[in-house]
């Protein structure tokens, strides 16, 4: 029996024998596809180690001589980090010390959360502001997992009655194919822009060639939160004033903490509390689409201080940013009680802060324009007004063209303009700059320069100002080891400045002593490729690092993302051989981790061998090692390539019923591939 209640029908033509059954497109199966699939990564395990970044510079001027350098020392294990930093500086007539962050943080990639205790900063939003202080900080961290998806992506549904194959076009470019079956289907997670106004369609052709186009409006803003995700950030400690000009200058406590919220995939919320012994604050934000065209903020908050009393803020901000025009407007509004995180009794109140922006194109130089307006008054000191416009053209010959302008709308009324005009020749590249600053100089500056490659090689630039005995000259060399960088100054002829410096990290890991160029915060990888000295490293397809003597190289990867590093088959030499020539390790952040390449070296020659009459043994002989049983066939004139030897090697050969045997001696200090023979 046929159930009717789900809508199926069908009718029997007896003439025919023919059973007609009718089923509604919702009664079959969901498919969903997924370009992008949201993922987390379980990073590998930590083994002890430590580090330390450097920057280390020496500069001479006519009326002075200094050296100066920043230094920060990483010890890691499973348990998470400590760092501290410091800054050194050093002139004619003293020396300083002072400490920049000393912290602990342990990162929980599965939960996507991280916990610091010692100096860092807090979490802010649309109304707060971020501040250096001492403390202890638990906050949800994205970054730990690269591949999940927590902002908002595009469903787009459609159904087909027949095998179809669906191509999605995503703001009129084609970014994939799907083939589908009969029945209903969602595609989820696609590429989109993260910012701003786009719009999917789906072109569907079924095998009878019919055709059915379905279209989808969306947008996107990485303020947004996907329905359902959260965000959350909780700190307290001692506030730091004069941060990198004192060592430990800690204040006023306080408790903070912020919620995020998405309630749909349009509509996320943000909740903020601050409390302090002579402050409390407190507020919100409500950021939502408005259709598939905008995106509305708006905030408030209120704050309460010993002396100032109550203070209130409100903030509105609008955003559409369409494939061509884009623009922006916003104002925030300070009542005089309003008391700021962290504030200063000296610094200036803001009383309205208004920006606007527009952009929208040029179809004559194939470009974009941009106007931008800010205007900020104050309670207490004069008002800041400035205009802005930029635009740019394509050239041919991957030639590019700029040009900008601002100027103050306040009391002062200065303006400047700048025209830049660079062209790629070849590995070179030149800039023409002609600026006018808000006296009415005009100063026309012309760069020539090469890029500095990712791994070990040179790059350069000069500058050279008004065509005249006006230069700068940089050089930087990476190394294996470190970046090292030059600088000359010279104007009128005379040499004013000169500046040398190095960077780079030196630390250990698995007992050994590795240097490689800045880590900085992020990871480290140490490939070891069986002792064999200058292979060529790479990661994410850019040669990063040589092989040192010991077959060692160490570098900076990326934290909690998938490092496609790889050495290449032809790039290794003949006697080594191995079945894996990509590793894709995953490391947590300020630590490193080993990959080892598990190359077999092969001691190789070309043997040949003669009968005891002198002849050579015949072709297609099977010539076998015993130790290995490998079999190989010779060639013409005795000749068989043999691999994986020993310094002594017992060589079975056989041909039709005749067998005869060798003992083959092989020079193993020898780096060249041999030729031995006649044997």
């Amino acid at each position: 029996m046929l159930n009717t209640n789900s809508g199926l029908t069908y009718s029997f033509n007896a003439e025919t024998f023919a059973l007609d059954i009718r089923v509604p497109i919702e009664s079959f199966e969901l498919n969903v596809f997924a370009k992008k699939e949201s993922y987390k990564l379980k990073p590998e395990t930590v083994s002890p180690g430590a580090f330390t970044n450097y920057q280390l510079y020496a500069t001479q001027t006519k009326t002075n001589d200094s050296i100066s350098g920043v230094l920060d020392v990483t010890g890691f294990n499973k348990l998470g980090s400590l760092t501290t930093g410091a800054i050194v500086n050093k002139d004619n007539t003293e020396m300083n010390v002072i400490r920049t962050s000393s912290y602990y943080q342990k990162d929980l990639p599965d939960k996507m959360q991280s916990f610091v205790l010692g100096d860092t900063v807090n979490s802010d939003g649309n109304w707060s502001r971020s501040a250096n202080y001492f403390g202890v900080k638990w906050s949800r961290n994205f970054s730990t997992q690269p591949g999940y998806i927590y902002t908002p992506n595009p469903i787009i549904s459609g159904s087909a009655a027949l095998p179809s194959v669906v191509d999605v076009y995503v703001n009129n470019q084609k970014t994939f194919s799907q083939k589908i079956n009969p029945g209903p289907f969602d595609i989820t997670h696609l590429p989109v822009p993260g910012n701003g106004v786009g719009q999917v369609n789906l072109v569907i052709k079924d095998l009878l060639g019919n055709e059915q186009i379905v279209t989808k409006n969306f947008y996107q803003s990485p303020i947004l939160l996907a329905k359902g995700e959260n965000d959350f950030s909780l700190e307290s400690g001692f506030l730091r004033k004069n941060y990198g000009t004192k060592n430990s200058d800690y204040q006023d406590g306080f408790i903070s903490g912020t919620y995020v919220h998405g309630i749909t995939n349009s509509i996320t919320t943000r909740g903020r509390f601050e409390l302090q012994p002579d402050r409390q604050a407190a507020g919100g934000d409500v950021a939502f689409t408005i259709g598939n065209f905008a995106l509305l903020q708006t905030s408030v908050a209120s704050s309460n201080e010993n002396i100032r009393g109550n203070g209130n803020q409100y903030g509105i901000n609008i955003e559409n940013l369409g494939q061509f025009l884009k623009t922006s407007v916003g104002v925030k509004r300070f009542d005089k009680e309003f008391s700021q995180f962290a504030s200063s009794g000296d610094e200036t109140k803001p009383k309205t802060r208004a920006n606007a922006f527009v952009s929208f194109p040029i179809p004559l130089i194939n470009n974009n324009i941009g106007i931008g307006y800010i205007n900020q008054t104050n309670w207490d000191s004069d008002p800041f007004k400035n205009v802005y416009l930029s635009s740019g053209f394509a050239l041919p010959y991957g030639a590019n063209l700029s040009l900008s302008y601002n100027k103050r709308l306040d009391n002062s009324n200065n303006w400047g303009a700048a025209i830049v005009f660079s062209v790629p020749l070849g590995d070179l590249n030149t800039r023409y700059n002609h600026s006018i600053d808000p006296s009415g100089k005009k100063t026309d500056t012309y760069t020539v320069s090469t890029n500095v490659p990712a791994g070990p090689g040179m790059g350069w630039s000069v500058t050279n100002e008004d065509l005249k005995k006006n230069a700068n000259t940089n050089i930087t060399v990476n190394s294996n080891a470190a970046q090292y960088t030059g600088q000359i100054n010279v104007k009128d002829g005379i040499t004013t400045g000169k500046r040398l410096g190095v960077t780079g990290t030196v630390g250990l890991l698995d007992g050994e002593i590795f240097k490689s160029r800045n880590i900085y915060n992020s990871s480290f990888a140490i490939v070891k490729t069986e002792g064999l000295k200058d292979i060529k490293i790479y990661s994410q397809n850019n040669m990063v690092a040589i092989t040192d003597s010991k077959g060692r190289a160490a570098f900076p990867i990326r934290p909690y993302e998938k490092n496609k590093i790889q050495i290449k088959d032809n790039e290794i030499p003949l006697e080594a051989n191995t079945e894996i020539l990509e590793m894709n390790p995953v490391a947590y952040a300020r630590s490193g981790l080993l990959v080892k390449f598990p190359i077999k070296i092969s001691k190789n020659a070309l043997v040949r061998i003669n009968l005891p009459n002198d002849n050579p043994i015949p072709a297609g002989a099977t010539v076998t090692i015993d130790s290995s049983k490998e079999n190989y066939i010779a060639g013409r004139n005795g000749e068989v390539y043999l691999t994986n030897l020993n310094q002594t090697n017992k060589l079975i050969i056989t041909w039709l019923e005749n067998k005869c045997e060798l003992n083959l001696e092989v020079d193993m200090q020898q780096q060249q591939e041999q030729i031995i023979g006649p044997v």
